[in-house]
């Protein structure tokens, strides 16, 4: 009999309380109905995102709300042809499918002067790419400090003097100085080997360091081209040429020569001019010293280097462009595979740079040499398609601008390794360097202090077997971010090299099979990556502007050849 009671007991109870939580479903649903409350009946519909450009933040906030979505507003821009408050950027893009209840953050017009937060550049990019992203934002920036630590690398960003952080908001009006890495190494004395040809690399293709009035009249920096240069063979019949040269002035204490040059070059170590004395590339009055020498009134004190002193300034050459469209503010180009965006090392000409210069050569008012004009954002050097290019700095402003919302539209065509099993995917991983290779990029988890955050989109196009063909659409810009994401799925690039795409990840184990993929990196020798549409809004006249490339021919010949391997198999 206990038995039973107590059996009755625990059902009426069990009935007590689903009836208490269906009744506790109905109240919350009647007050959602009743006053607007985030309360849904239908999670998981897809819905298709509304195009909010342009539109006022009110009427857009009561769009999306009806459609089931949240809004939330995680940026203000500005944008002084367009009323405040209007949304000036969304994120998904318009025409997305979201499932119900899924946050859709706006960028709004702001109505005060330009004032943007900081992008997440500092310990991630380059001294060249932050200044390139600030200067498009609108920003002024001032010549670098040089600190201790890899050279060319961002450790941090000053304004008048104050150390400011990723995320702060900060007028434009404002001048900005980068903390760049000088190449110096924290202890002089580290044991880091250096073979002869690395020594002074880096060293040698900058400009020299300005220098106080005091010290211009004793220093003498070499300024001739290669051909000007009296060539010197050293005891070792090596052919050497000069980059720097320093005069001692006569009142010069004696002081160490790899002190007296470690205070005169300001992008090296101390470290380094010791290797380099003791490899023969330091000499004075003619004659080769070691790192021990000091340094007397009257010295000439010359760095010899084994190659050319190289200049950066960009010159324009003949090369030839793809221009899809040019008016007057901006010209947008199909970029082929293999040719470098902008000089960089080990590529200091035959760029695309070099190429615009010679391209605009007759137009007075653009400089290839003036960061305010030029490249807006940049592709890899074996990725091909669609790029824009700013003649005039209030065409880079705006167009940057639009690039730092995420308001820009750009889709690349890519064939991957691998069958990819669902037909839409999206992709969410910070994004950063690869602490074993700094050359590559890894993928990081979203929202942790590594990298920078990044999603990317893709749609299955056609399956080929043991490849698929996809579109990839960004929501964030990151360096290799495609490659990266893609590898970290599991389905690499084919033929991308630097992520492990140029090896047979997928198939059949037949030498007929391994020749034909031989064979398909022969015929597309590169990632198999394309930018294929671009849109953006013309910063002059305010119209939308959207381009489309075909496939490049080694891409499309490569896609047509797994379609026939595919074919003959099925048949």
């Amino acid at each position: 009999m206990k038995s039973k009671d107590f059996f009755g007991k625990f059902v009426s109870v069990y009935l007590l309380g689903h009836l208490l939580a269906m009744a506790l479903v109905v109240l919350l649903v009647c007050l959602g109905v009743k006053y607007g409350l985030d309360v849904y009946t239908h999670h998981g519909e897809n819905i298709e995102v509304p195009d909010l450009h342009k539109m006022d933040y009110g009427k857009a906030r009561d769009l999306i709300e009806r459609q089931g979505l949240r809004i939330v507003v995680n940026d203000s821009g500005y944008n002084k042809r367009l009323p405040a408050d209007c949304v000036l950027a969304q994120t998904p893009r318009a025409g997305l499918n979201v499932k119900t209840g899924h946050v859709i953050y706006v960028t709004v017009n702001s109505a005060l002067s330009p004032a943007f937060p900081i992008p997440d550049l500092i310990d991630n990019s380059s001294a060249r790419e932050a200044e390139a992203k600030l200067m498009s934002m609108g920003f002024k920036i001032l010549e670098p400090e040089y600190v201790t630590g890899e050279k060319d690398w961002v450790y941090g960003i000053t304004c008048r003097g104050r150390r400011i952080n990723t995320g702060d908001i900060v007028s434009v009006e404002t001048p900005l100085r980068l903390l760049v890495g000088s190449g110096t190494l924290e202890d002089e004395d580290t044991d880091t080997d250096y073979t002869d040809d690395e020594l002074f690399v880096a060293d040698s293709e900058i400009d020299p360091p300005a220098t106080s009035k005091s010290h211009k009249k004793n220093i003498q920096m070499t300024e001739e081209t290669t051909e000007d240069i009296e060539l010197i063979d050293d005891e070792e019949g090596r052919q050497l040429y000069e980059h720097f040269r320093f005069t001692a002035d006569r009142g010069q204490v004696p002081v160490r020569i790899d002190k007296f040059m470690f205070e005169k070059l300001q992008h090296s170590s101390r470290n380094r001019i010791q290797k380099a004395a003791d490899s023969g590339f330091v000499h004075v009055n003619d004659r080769p010293v070691k790192s021990n020498y000091k340094v007397r009134p009257g010295d000439v004190v010359t760095l010899m280097l084994d190659r050319p002193h190289y200049d950066t300034t960009i010159e324009p050459e003949d090369i030839p462009l793809d221009i899809v469209y040019e008016d007057d503010e901006l010209m947008v180009i199909n970029k082929p595979a293999g040719l470098v965006v902008h000089p960089g090392c080990g590529n200091f000409n035959g760029t695309l740079v070099n190429a615009v210069a010679w391209h605009l050569r007759g137009l007075s008012t653009y400089d290839p040499n003036d960061p305010q004009v030029g490249l807006v954002h940049r592709i890899d050097k074996d990725t091909s398609g669609l790029l824009v290019i700013a003649k005039t700095p209030e065409a880079k402003t705006e167009l940057g601008a639009q690039f730092f919302n995420k308001s820009t539209h750009r889709s690349y065509t890519a064939l991957v390794w691998g069958n990819i099993q669902e037909d839409r995917g999206r992709i969410e991983g910070n994004i950063g360097r690869d602490p074993k290779d700094r050359l590559r990029m890894a993928v990081f988890p979203p929202g942790s202090e590594t990298g920078k955050s990044a999603v990317t989109h893709y749609r299955v196009i056609e399956r080929l077997g043991y490849v698929t063909l996809i579109e990839c659409i960004l929501e964030t810009g990151r360096t290799h971010q495609i490659r990266a994401h893609m590898k970290h799925i599991g389905h690499p690039l084919f033929g991308d090299e630097r992520y492990g795409g140029s090896e047979i990840l997928r198939g059949e184990r037949t030498g007929s099979y391994r020749q034909f993929v031989i064979n398909g990196f022969k015929l597309c020798p590169r990632q198999a990556l394309h930018a294929r549409t671009l849109g953006f809004v013309h910063p002059k006249t305010g119209r939308q502007m959207d381009f489309t490339s075909e496939l490049p021919a080694d891409l499309a010949s490569l896609i047509d050849k797994w379609r026939k391997y595919m074919g003959c198999h099925e048949a």
